[in-house]
């Protein structure tokens, strides 16, 4: 066994790492959060607020919050942009798609959306966040391969996909966002998950699990303002 990623049996935040390892053909298993939060998410090495909690088993080191994880990961397993300044834009990436799941979730479900807040953030938050991938899409996607950087898949790619597939995949009229707002992003996100790893992951996930994205009552927010509001 490579790693061990304790979270939850729902995508969300777990998909970023778990999309990488399944690309990377690693040895993981998902074990239930529980075995660590909340009771020793404090006594571990490198303690963590709250999971994802990933078990480097060949070091026997913990390591949490998603952004390090997934640097952590592609530094070990040859995912990592060849060139620093493009390293840095990757990992600009990660945090960004680290925000959009603080944001959609109302901040960590401390809040609940209403009609009003909702249509704000799809009309132009949102909005926004999927411009900007476009933008550096646009500016870095390789012609010949597809992907961000040096014409082969890394972190960068893996993060996005984790974060729009989810999304698209657990609320389908988001896809139309993203079609208006990052056609070529989209795009990209479409050949990823058809990666023959990456495909038999979410093959097995979306089986088990249908629709599901974060669970709880931030999801039931998210999805009553899809089923009340048109775009």
């Amino acid at each position: 066994m490579d790693y061990q990623l304790f979270y939850w049996n729902v995508p969300f935040r777990g998909n970023f790492p778990l999309i990488l390892m399944s690309e990377a053909g690693l040895k993981f298993e998902v074990v239930d959060a529980s075995k660590i939060y909340p009771d020793s998410s404090l006594s571990i090495i490198c303690p963590g607020v709250a999971p994802p909690y990933l078990l480097d088993c060949k070091e026997n080191k913990y390591l949490n919050q998603m952004p390090a994880i997934m640097m952590h990961l592609a530094s070990r397993h040859n995912l990592l942009p060849k060139n620093s300044p493009d390293v840095w834009v990757a990992l600009k990436l990660i945090l960004d798609c680290n925000d959009i799941l603080y944001e959609i979730t109302r901040y960590h479900g401390m809040e609940m959306w209403t009609s009003q807040k909702w249509k704000e953030f799809r009309t132009y938050r949102f909005s926004k966040w999927l411009k900007q991938f476009e933008t550096i899409g646009y500016e870095r996607l390789d012609k010949t391969s597809g992907f961000f950087f040096d014409g082969k898949i890394s972190v960068a790619d893996l993060s996005v996909t984790a974060l729009l597939g989810a999304l698209k995949w657990s609320f389908p009229a988001l896809t139309t966002d993203m079609k208006e707002s990052c056609p070529n992003v989209l795009s990209l996100v479409e050949r990823v998950e058809k990666r023959e790893g990456i495909k038999q992951f979410l093959k097995k996930q979306r089986k088990e699990l249908g629709k599901e994205y974060c669970s709880g009552q931030i999801e039931d927010s998210i999805r009553s303002m899809l089923s009340s509001q048109a775009h």
